[in-house]
């Protein structure tokens, strides 16, 4: 377990789709019943599977819940880092009961719109993560106050390949990591692209791509390929950058002999 103090905050991240084609990986079943795993279409699987192997590890459940690849809320403009709950001040819902609930109603109220791009969202957890790290030191050492872990779940299609990428070797000075979920039976190719497991990048590796799919029948297959690399970029980014977790530096305080 990761926390001890320190905050784990989650962000899903969906591409938005038609629901009312059986063919789309959105279609809403009529006799959907979140209870029910067998009645949820591919995202709504995805979500529940994944959401269940995270959510304890989010410190409060409060989970953040953004659409991307639609004109959301009756506007003619699309958006690529929208709040699901149409409250962009408030944009979290409550464990991953709250994600599905507010993806499944989005769905009825949203028209879809290209491109679809994963810069936007990338930098707005990024600019977010700056004030995630003390700027006054405890013995020395700057605190991790919070880790941010952004998900997105997509069949594979993104049309700012290259944006993406600056924007992850960017994202991998701050304290976060990119879990991608890839949902259907498309060629991820791109999305393995953007998992920097081949250490062929010179900055820290940030991003784990998940093809759900190939797990779907083993939860806990799904929940050691979700987490298999998370504590190891968290312990990365507090190494490299000289911070620690709240309850590293009360250790460290009460170690340290008295002058």
């Amino acid at each position: 377990h990761i926390n001890h103090g320190l905050i784990i905050k989650y962000i899903f991240y969906f591409l938005i789709g038609e629901p009312d084609h059986v063919t789309s990986l959105h279609y809403i079943n009529p006799k959907f019943d979140p209870m029910d795993f067998y009645s949820m279409n591919d995202y709504q699987k995805a979500i529940s599977a994944i959401g269940y192997v995270l959510e304890p590890y989010d410190t409060n459940k409060m989970m953040g819940a953004y659409g991307y690849g639609g004109c959301f809320n009756k506007s003619t403009k699309p958006s690529f880092d929208y709040p699901l709950n149409d409250n962009p001040e408030h944009p979290k819902v409550l464990g991953t009961r709250g994600v599905l609930d507010t993806y499944t109603e989005a769905l009825k109220k949203v028209a879809l719109y290209g491109p679809t791009n994963f810069k936007p969202m990338i930098e707005k957890i990024r600019t977010e993560s700056r004030a995630n790290v003390s700027s006054a030191s405890v013995n020395g050492h700057r605190t991790l106050l919070k880790y941010n872990i952004l998900v997105f779940l997509t069949d594979g299609t993104i049309t700012d390949m290259e944006e993406t990428i600056h924007e992850i070797e960017l994202a991998s000075r701050y304290p976060m990591s990119i879990i991608i979920i890839g949902v259907g039976r498309a060629n991820f190719d791109l999305m393995k692209k953007l998992d920097s497991d081949d250490k062929t990048v010179d900055y820290r590796d940030i991003v784990q791509f998940v093809p759900f799919n190939k797990f779907i029948d083993n939860p806990f297959k799904i929940a050691s390929e979700t987490l298999a690399e998370v504590p190891f970029q968290l312990l990365s980014y507090a190494r490299k950058n000289d911070v620690y977790p709240p309850f590293a530096v009360r250790t460290v305080e009460k170690e340290e002999p008295k002058k």
